[in-house]
């Protein structure tokens, strides 16, 4: 993570703990605003787009924005936080989980990008818009599966 985010510090002291979190979750964050940039603007670029392609294309963009919030929420009093000591298994979990909530990120961003390069009126956006909502949708099961990790470290 520190390659990708130099400010961030592990999990390892537990004093580095909440400020690496927030670091790795304005990261994530960063990916999927620019992704939702990049979607708007081709949304708004194509004002003759049919209805029914609108909606789906509001409908990434909504997703997106829900895991932008999500991952911006403060991280709470978690087991994370309040534990003295991680064993090495645990960190190694964690930063496992946020790598690839990172390379999930980014390859929402490149996906995103590709999906703004198509004619919206196209099938092959279609195909770009599936292909980008599965990637949103994995996103959101690893986000899933670190909070249930972060909820049991310690207990």
């Amino acid at each position: 993570m520190a390659e990708h985010a130099p400010q961030f510090k592990g999990y390892g002291e537990s004093e580095n703990r909440r400020a690496s979190d927030k670091i790795a979750r304005e990261t994530w964050g960063k990916e999927l605003r620019f992704s939702i940039e990049v979607l708007s603007k081709q949304l708004n670029a194509n004002s003759r787009l049919e209805e029914s392609k609108k909606q789906v294309a509001q409908t990434v963009i909504r997703k997106l924005n829900l895991l932008v919030e999500a991952f911006g929420q403060s991280a709470g009093d978690t087991p994370l936080f309040r534990a003295k000591d991680l064993d090495e298994g645990d960190i190694e979990a964690i930063v496992t989980l946020d790598l690839n909530l990172l390379t999930r990120s980014t390859a929402i961003k490149e996906k995103a990008i590709r999906t703004s390069r198509e004619i919206a009126s196209s099938p092959s956006w279609d195909n770009e818009v599936d292909e980008l909502y599965n990637k949103i949708k994995d996103l959101d099961e690893t986000w899933k599966r670190r909070g249930r990790l972060i909820s049991t470290i310690g207990t």
